[in-house]
């Protein structure tokens, strides 16, 4: 097929362990990378994710790091490519360091999970659990207006799937669940094997090599079969957030 994966490494901040460790004691703070993904290799152009919208991290007071190189449209200049030549953004889920920087697809068909954009655009939170103040408001995790995007300036862009399909030839989205309703990996029929970009129900190689669950997570039951999953059905595995992505695959994937 000759499909090539490229990670897009564009903010390094903060995280805590227990974000993505099921029940991790005590907690510490690592280093914590998010990714856009190019895949590259199709008849169009394929992004998978497009990170979070400026100065978020700053309004929920996490710490951030920046790196100007990071910048997504300058990873696209490397590669000769424009936004505008993106003919797909696929994104795992609908969390807002996932799904901020769409505006910058004007051509783009932007693909997703039908459940996940009902669910973000109308999340089910426990009824007096939402107030300020409890962390049980995080379900949600969604960036209002990027949402109302999906819903109204872009949706006649918007590609809504029901469970496992293929976009192109050798570029399959599956349904997981576990970290949100809507999770889907994104299958990547390379010339050497098998990569899955997980999204965060993988969020870090420990994940699958402790055999951990994601400690941020909607339905734990299908998080813990999604790492199961991976491990049978995976040569490469691409997860949501591991600085050591970056070591493993410093150019692509595979290497």
């Amino acid at each position: 097929m000759g499909l090539e994966i490229y990670p897009l490494p564009l903010v390094l901040s903060d995280e805590w362990t227990d974000t993505y460790l099921l029940m991790d004691r005590p907690p510490h703070e690592v280093k914590d990378v998010t990714y856009s993904y190019y895949i590259k290799g199709s008849n169009t152009p394929i992004i998978v994710d497009t990170g979070l919208p400026k100065g978020i991290f700053a309004e929920l007071g996490w710490k951030e790091y920046p790196k100007p190189e990071w910048d997504l449209v300058r990873h696209l200049n490397r590669f000769n490519l424009k936004p505008s030549d993106v003919g797909y953004l696929i994104h795992t889920h609908l969390h807002f360091d996932h799904c901020g920087l769409d505006d910058l697809f004007p051509n783009a068909k932007i693909v997703l999970q039908r459940r996940e954009l009902e669910a973000a655009a109308v999340p089910r939170v426990p009824k007096g659990m939402a107030e300020k103040g409890s962390s049980w408001h995080m379900l949600a995790y969604s960036d209002r207006k990027t949402i109302s995007k999906l819903v109204g300036e872009f949706w006649n862009r918007v590609v809504l799937l029901d469970g496992e399909e293929e976009i192109v030839p050798g570029v399959k989205c599956v349904w997981v669940g576990g970290h949100t309703p809507g999770s889907q990996a994104v299958y990547v029929e390379t010339e050497k094997g098998t990569a899955i970009i997980t999204g965060d129900v993988c969020y870090r190689y420990d994940n699958l090599e402790r055999d951990i669950p994601v400690g941020f997570y909607y339905n734990l039951e299908d998080a813990i079969k999604a790492l199961a999953r991976f491990r049978r059905d995976g040569k490469y595995i691409l997860p949501g957030h591991d600085p050591k992505t970056l070591e493993k695959f410093p150019d692509k994937v595979p290497p």
